[in-house]
């Protein structure tokens, strides 16, 4: 008689045959025997349920992937994915326009800085060219009526400042005696220019002196010597300056208004 490899149960079954079975965790009864190295009787009921479990975790991944068809860029894809997942922490739009708005305001506050740091620079340089501007134009009229450029420019120049004119330019525009308003040479109301400037200081009897083939101021011309020296008068002592000694005659402006200095124009 055969013998089933597999019983439901040990009904009918000697004592002997059934001592060959053992029940199993299911509570089936398998037939035992002795092992052979080619042949084994095994249990395929779990290895079967793995294998039907791998099949439909096979179907089930086919039937996801299928969504991603004609995808050719997995990576560009998932970056995609990454910037969908990001959008949503984006901020509300009144606090975007807060921020390009503070963005704006700070890149116009550096434009600013450096608006100013070129007007600051470009100002620096003006004020160069005006002061090159206007002593080129008082040595040029100073030396043309052959006075002492060196004593005379400081003055010259105090009266003097530079203007740019209808056509753009920059010109000399000489002042008055206040250093502010515009100096008129005639009834007509042109302007004084430098040259008549100049030929002013020329006629004036504190500066005369300082011009070639004009005399001394004060109480007269000083004789020979040399140097700043003083000579006794009725009037009192008079201090004589050498027309060469410009910064002499400049510290003693107001001695050769009051007649208590005098230049020698010999020297």
């Amino acid at each position: 008689m055969a013998l089933d490899l597999v019983r439901e149960n040990l009904d009918g079954l000697s004592e002997e045959i059934a001592g060959h079975y053992s029940a199993d965790d299911g509570g089936k009864f398998i037939l035992q025997g002795n092992s052979h190295p080619e042949f084994a009787i095994e249990n395929f009921s779990a290895l079967k349920n793995s294998l039907g479990a791998a099949r439909k975790d096979t179907t089930k991944a086919k039937d996801a992937l299928k969504a991603f068809e004609g995808i050719k860029d997995p990576a560009a894809a998932i970056s995609a994915l990454a910037k969908i997942d990001d959008m949503a922490n984006w901020t509300p739009p009144q606090e975007i326009e807060e921020k390009v708005k503070a963005q704006l305001d700070q890149a116009r506050q550096k434009h600013k800085e450096e608006l100013d740091g070129e007007k600051s620079t470009s100002s620096g340089y003006l004020k160069q060219l005006e002061a090159t501007l206007i002593d080129n134009a008082a040595t040029t009229a100073i030396a043309a009526a052959k006075g002492s450029v060196e004593a005379l420019l400081p003055h010259v120049k105090a009266r003097m400042k530079m203007r740019i004119n209808d056509a753009g330019q920059m010109v000399s525009e000489v002042l008055q005696k206040d250093g502010v308003t515009p100096a008129i040479a005639d009834g007509a109301g042109n302007s004084m220019t430098v040259t008549q400037l100049v030929d002013e200081f020329k006629h004036s009897d504190i500066f005369k002196p300082l011009f070639e083939g004009v005399g001394a101021t004060g109480g007269g011309a000083a004789g020979g010597g040399s140097g700043n020296q003083t000579q006794q008068q009725s009037n009192g002592k008079v201090t004589v300056l050498a027309k060469s000694d410009a910064a002499g005659i400049n510290a003693n402006i107001k001695g050769l208004a009051d007649g208590t200095v005098i230049i020698d124009s010999t020297r």
